[in-house]
């Protein structure tokens, strides 16, 4: 049975603004450029997380050069935070351990409210400081998007099962409890068996 448990991303047109974590699924999948042009919304990454993927590069990761195309392609757009979202990612970053985010989470948050889009982010601390301070933000993970029905609409359903099984097996993505059904229904127990980012629950399941 095929589950549907993601957060419905809205019909009409909107903006997606990506973490480096979700990119850097995305990039993992092999399909990041057909994922992203299939979405009907425009897909924004705050300049944060462009500089943040391009440390990545000094210590021999391709994202950075990945993300360059997405840009190039016009999949992607890199967007710089202005004042109101700069308030907001100040207060997102100055503070104690426990209610600060690193710079490319904040700053995905912060132009996710300055834009009035929908902040795109798989870490748990950073999605229940979302959830906590900006309660009416839109959210959604990287499954999220994946499970999209405009995804598997135009790179059909076997790609897309290829598409996660790598995002899950390369890029370690994590999933939400309330998407691990529609994940394994999607990639198949054998699959979900080899991926190390599901939970030992879930990884168990073929042998049951």
């Amino acid at each position: 049975m095929r589950m549907s448990s993601q957060i419905s991303l809205p019909n009409e047109r909107s903006r997606i603004v990506l973490d480096a974590s979700v990119l850097i699924n995305l990039n993992a999948s092999g399909f990041g450029n057909e994922i992203l042009s299939a979405l009907p919304h425009e897909c924004l990454a705050p300049t944060q997380v462009i500089d943040e993927l391009s440390r990545g590069a000094i210590l021999g990761h391709s994202d950075s050069q990945k993300v360059e195309h997405l840009i190039e392609s016009g999949a992607l757009k890199a967007r710089a935070i202005r004042t109101h979202g700069g308030e907001i990612f100040e207060s997102l970053v100055a503070g104690d351990a426990l209610t600060t985010l690193d710079d490319g989470e904040a700053a995905t948050i912060a132009l996710a409210v300055e834009t009035g889009g929908i902040a795109t982010i798989d870490e748990k601390k950073a999605l229940n400081i979302c959830e906590r301070r900006f309660p009416k933000l839109s959210v959604a993970t990287t499954p999220d998007l994946l499970l999209d029905s405009s995804i598997e609409r135009s790179i059909g359903r076997e790609n897309l099962a290829e598409a996660t099984f790598c995002a899950l097996s390369v890029g370690r993505m994590r999933v939400p409890i309330r998407l691990h059904e529609a994940i394994v229904d999607l990639i198949g127990i054998e699959r979900a068996a080899k991926c190390a980012s599901l939970s030992k629950r879930i990884r168990n399941l073929k042998d049951m």
